[in-house]
């Protein structure tokens, strides 16, 4: 959990981000085999389709522009369709993506106080049109985004940018109002509320009418990732084939169909009917099915928890004298059983965190901080110390 002494206290419990707490997946061309019952002479299951990736969220998403976007689902199929500053690797360290490499102090792309960024592209990222993609695209994704009749989600990062000096159109000098630190997870990052933005195509609805939010680019949208968009059939799928003339090479997979399963028991059912090769963002309630469902060696499937990085929270209103009194907001903290939680809850798909980073965020977390383990004796303890006594129907009241 945070400092409970300051003002906005939480009570943290770590538990799912891009694939939740975990993905349930079969072997696909192209992909890594898994397991070896029912597979084929060429080594793939009888009912994969060589090179396509049938994948489900219990989710239907709104907008296929992210910045518009609500849900996680809208962000997950951009990350196939579009390209970022900075993308992660699997121990959550930044890689480049657009970026020719990740701007820092001690390369000179970050200046010591911060306040100005160099974001170097590379020379040969191209849109899904053909069109190339140059500084005039990052500069352009600001200002969509702090554009007031937008609606976007968040402008967090991207209101602290002063002004971007496109001289170079393969340089982008961010120049920042104030210090802020996680400029790579924000800034066309694919955590953060957008991916770099096409300016050719988008800059006339970027205007005072708010044109950008019924835009039909919104649900047919062309970005300059691995994957470009074919189709979206509302309620049923969206299908993405692969980009040849992508960046970083082509994808291995020549089509990606996404289908839209607001209901996750038809999601566990065509996974055990082979209708889709993976499940993503389930229900960490759900973990036994999805757990016996893989199990069973003839449905050839696997079960995987992926650590994560968002967690669960209690925030407290300052502004009520009852949570402006440190000792109850610790009492707080040390009264709820986080373990029992996880485990009873969401069947162990979490742990306890004392902190709002990942321990899989390595060089963000630390474990030298204060932490309230589960401990009763000592919030009642606080409470008794601090003029809460219980009355004869068993609520406290203070100086009661």
């Amino acid at each position: 959990m945070t400092n409970f002494a300051g003002a906005r206290a939480s009570i943290l419990k770590r538990c799912a981000r891009i694939v939740a707490a975990f993905a349930l997946l079969v072997a696909v061309a192209d992909c890594t085999k898994v397991g070896t019952s029912g597979l084929s002479a060429g080594g793939q299951h009888p009912w994969t389709q060589p090179g396509v990736l049938r994948f489900a969220e219990n989710a239907d998403p709104k907008t296929l522009n992210v910045p518009l976007g609500t849900s996680a689902v809208t962000g997950d199929l951009a990350s196939f369709m579009f390209s970022y500053a900075v993308r992660y690797d699997e121990h959550a360290h930044p890689v480049p993506d657009a970026l020719s490499e990740i701007p820092t102090v001690e390369n000179g792309d970050v200046s010591r106080d911060g306040l100005t960024l160099k974001y170097k592209l590379r020379h040969n990222i191209k849109w899904h049109d053909g069109q190339p993609l140059r500084c005039d695209d990052l500069k352009f994704t600001w200002q969509v985004v702090i554009n007031p009749r937008n609606l976007v989600n968040t402008t967090d990062g991207y209101r602290d940018i002063k002004d971007i000096d496109c001289s170079n159109p393969f340089v982008a000098v961010i120049h920042m109002k104030k210090l802020y630190a996680p400029y790579l997870q924000q800034l066309w990052g694919v955590n953060g509320n957008a991916p770099i933005l096409p300016r050719h195509i988008l800059e006339k609805y970027n205007d005072a009418k708010g044109s950008f939010n019924t835009a039909s680019y919104n649900s047919a949208p062309i970005g300059s990732g691995p994957f470009k968009f074919v189709s979206w059939q509302r309620g049923s799928q969206i299908v993405m084939t692969a980009f040849h003339d992508y960046f970083l090479g082509p994808p291995k997979l020549k089509k990606v169909i996404f289908k839209i399963m607001p209901d996750e028991n038809t999601m566990m059912t065509q996974l055990q009917t082979h209708e889709i090769d993976m499940a993503a963002r389930g229900s960490g309630l759900n973990w036994p099915r999805y757990s016996q469902l893989a199990s069973d060696p003839g449905n050839g499937l696997n079960a995987i928890r992926v650590d994560t990085f968002l967690y669960a929270h209690i925030d407290f209103n300052m502004r009520r004298p009852i949570f402006q009194d440190r000792n109850v907001r610790l009492a707080l903290a040390y009264g709820i059983n986080r373990d029992e939680i996880i485990n009873k809850i969401v069947h162990g798909s979490g742990e306890p965190a004392d902190s709002d980073q990942s321990k899989a965020l390595s060089w963000a977390y630390t474990p030298d901080i204060e932490r309230h383990n589960f401990d009763p004796q000592k919030a009642r303890a606080l409470l008794d110390a601090d003029g809460w006594k219980v009355g004869s129907d068993g609520i406290r009241v203070k100086n009661g």
